[in-house]
């Protein structure tokens, strides 16, 4: 075995001492000009591969910026869209309950129209029974047709009274009902 170390430590020496002796040696001008060529092409070729993967690189971020631009523009309209519709909206919600709080005080002062008419129409029947009453009162101070005469004036003015109170009670309710279908 020991032989067998010695002839492969021996042939290792051998092509070690060939491989420097190589290395000393000058290439040919044809040889250089051949690896020149070769180095220049594979660096124009990693040049040019470095070109187009920057420029693919630059190109890819690019549009990543564009989207960003258009999506940065389009979450600004969205929020001017829903700042447009809130305010639209509150706008409308403003507007309804304008319209729905006139339209509640209209009706409200047309149901207090009718209570004041209603009221007044009372007044005015409770008025004209109370004078009627003392009228005819008054009437017990003299007989026959002189009484009944009185009496009948007595009825006769509250019965007037009693119309004009109504009439102007109706009224009322027409200009009450008038108001609230024009609100």
């Amino acid at each position: 075995m020991n032989n067998v170390f010695r002839k492969s430590a021996l042939a290792l020496a051998i092509t070690a001492m060939t491989a420097l002796s190589a290395c000393d040696k000058a290439e040919t001008p044809a040889e250089t000009r051949a690896d020149v060529a070769e180095a220049r092409a594979e660096g124009s070729a990693d040049v040019a591969e470095a070109r187009q993967d920057g420029a693919e690189n630059v190109a890819e971020a690019s549009q990543d910026v564009n989207q960003a631009v258009n999506d940065a523009n389009a979450n600004i309209a969205d929020a001017q869209n829903d700042s447009v519709d809130s305010v639209v909206e509150a706008h409308d919600n403003i507007a309804e309950a304008a319209t729905d709080s006139r339209e509640d005080v209209i009706e409200e002062q047309a149901d207090l129209t009718r209570e004041q008419a209603k009221a007044n129409y009372d007044v005015s029947v409770t008025q004209a029974d109370a004078n009627r009453k003392v009228a005819r009162e008054g009437c017990d101070a003299v007989t026959g047709d002189a009484r009944d005469a009185c009496q009948s004036k007595a009825d006769s003015d509250y019965d007037m009274t009693v119309a004009t109170a109504k009439t102007r009670w109706e009224r009322f309710e027409t200009m009450a009902n008038m108001a609230e279908k024009k609100g």
